[in-house]
């Protein structure tokens, strides 16, 4: 989740833009009034933060919160247990709810990570596999040998560093993806952040 934030300036001010602001700030949005009005919208922006239950939103939070991109993953397609030497599938779909898309390519990866929270295993997509443009979805699908591997339990998740060598390990510079719920959590270290969003079991 990315975008500059929603800022007034003196001339903004100058021409009542103080007082549009105020009044986005009083409009209700809800995720049924959303839904009813036919606007395309991620249904995991309006749960409130015990994740548990479905809130509103004022007008300003949804247009600021959305301005730039707004990536989320749809779903995921994947074994739970893989052997190794064998081929790991993953296919997955990732949707932009923002107003634009990521102004730079992204690498995509896909990564296993250990209890220490380390990158144990990871599969790059091919070259050409760009991220969605405003209001678009994308189907990604891949299968690699998994090898060079420890059987055990590792966390399955996505990695969208940033393209350029200089600031591949710069988490503030990874996207972070937009998912709530309790099966999507983010896990930053001081190099990376993970976007996990499952576990796999390695077996011999």
């Amino acid at each position: 989740m990315a975008g500059e934030r929603f800022g007034a300036s003196t001339f903004s001010i100058i021409h009542n833009l103080n007082l549009c602001i105020a009044a986005l700030r009083k409009a209700v949005i809800d995720l049924k009034q959303f839904e009813n009005a036919g606007f395309v919208c991620d249904r995991d922006y309006f749960w409130d933060q015990t994740k548990q239950s479905y809130t509103t939103r004022s007008a300003f939070e949804y247009i600021r919160d959305h301005l730039g991109y707004r990536l989320t993953l749809e779903e995921a397609t994947y074994p739970v247990f893989v052997k190794i030497g064998d081929y790991f599938a993953l296919k997955f779909s990732l949707k932009n709810y923002g107003f634009a898309r990521p102004v730079n390519n992204r690498p995509i990866a896909i990564v296993f990570l250990d209890g220490q929270d380390e990158i144990q295993w990871q599969l790059f997509m091919p070259a050409g596999a760009e991220l969605c443009a405003a209001g678009r979805g994308y189907i990604f699908s891949i299968a690699c040998q998994l090898g060079n591997i420890k059987s055990g339990k590792y966390l399955l998740a996505l990695w969208l560093p940033d393209e350029s060598p200089m600031l591949r390990d710069c988490p503030q510079y990874d996207i972070q993806l937009a998912n709530g719920g309790s099966n999507f959590r983010l896990i930053e270290t001081e190099k990376h952040r993970f976007n996990v969003f499952a576990e796999v079991q390695v077996i011999e």
